[in-house]
């Protein structure tokens, strides 16, 4: 682990991931913050038993009209989804929307605590 204060977690795809020993496989670093970011990026606020806040107050609106100022909610939403993770910065959040297919696609770019690299996370949301 090159940077204690980014974590280690268990691995997840959608599923656990399972070593070649039969073990849990584990995350770290950079791998881990970006799982944690995936796994709040797919968890509506509430949906956690012992923290109603955690999560993204994007599926509360999900369901309405996309149209450009729905773009302007969903980037508001998703920043504040991410400013609960005090691992990371967020530089820049765009979406491109999918009215007729009910999706919105989001290009994340956000910086490591204590580390100048810039990482980035794809992430599609959907009504279906």
């Amino acid at each position: 682990m090159d940077n204690p204060k980014l974590g280690v977690d268990m691995a997840f795809k959608d599923d656990l991931v399972i070593s070649n020993q039969g073990d849990i496989q584990l995350t770290a670093d950079a791998a881990n913050v970006k799982s944690a970011v995936i796994r709040r990026l797919n968890t509506p606020v509430g949906e956690l038993l012992f923290h109603p806040g955690y999560g993204n107050p994007l599926y509360d609106i999900l369901s309405d009209i996309m149209t450009e100022s729905w773009k302007g909610k969903a980037i508001t939403a998703i920043r504040q989804c991410l400013a609960q993770e005090p691992r990371i910065s967020v530089d820049t959040v765009s979406v491109e929307i999918f009215p007729e297919d009910r999706i919105a696609r989001f290009t994340i770019a956000y910086k490591l605590l204590d580390d100048p690299r810039s990482d980035n996370v794809v992430w599609e949301a959907s009504l279906l």
